[in-house]
């Protein structure tokens, strides 16, 4: 009896270390991750080395190697460390909407900031390519402009997501519960 409890307390301690946060495959990705890191300083060092007294590197001093390098760095620099916010989860397919919050754009609006995050973009392109200027009203668009920018000019938060939908109006994420067309985003949170 004595034996056959030491054998289930060992496979016990067999499970545990199996369910432990410890597996070979998080040792191989930071390996590898360590390794591109390397990479990545050494490459972007070779390549600043080449900037003149002000800081600026001219594209044809670069070989091919090194200028693909520099775009793939620059084009991800965008999104690196990309934050998405659920708003919306489809249980049944597992589909879900996001906003992406790459960077902070802005902690105050400005009367242009205002028009753009609540109108969208001034100009955007339409079906054949045909550009389409969207213009102010004096109406409704200006009164709510008003109102938007007393209520947000002097604190708030605007961040770039992207790359979808950047001429539309900004999606607001805020906590005031009883603003027309506000939907919670999950229950309880009070963040709609």
């Amino acid at each position: 009896d004595d034996d056959s409890s030491r054998n289930n307390d060992d496979h016990d301690d067999y499970d545990d270390d199996a369910n432990s946060s410890f597996s070979p495959l998080a040792a191989k990705t930071t390996y590898w991750y360590r390794g591109a890191e390397k990479l990545l300083k050494r490459e972007l060092l070779q390549i600043t080395t080449r900037a003149d007294p002000s800081g600026r590197i001219d594209p044809n001093s670069l070989d091919e190697s090194s200028m693909e390098l520099l775009q793939l760095y620059m084009e991800h620099q965008q999104s690196w460390q990309e934050v998405n916010l659920v708003v919306e989860r489809d249980e049944r397919t597992g589909s879900a909407r996001t906003l992406t919050i790459n960077r902070p754009m802005a902690f105050k609006l400005s009367e242009s900031m205002g028009r753009l995050v609540l109108l969208g973009a001034i100009s955007a392109e339409e079906g054949g390519g045909a550009t389409v200027n969207r213009r102010e009203r004096d109406g409704p668009e200006t009164q709510n402009i008003v109102k938007f920018l007393g209520a947000f000019e002097n604190q708030c938060g605007v961040y770039i997501g992207g790359p979808d939908d950047m001429d539309r109006p900004a999606t607001m994420v805020h906590g005031i519960e009883n603003l027309p067309g506000a939907v919670e985003i999950s229950p309880g949170t009070g963040i709609y």
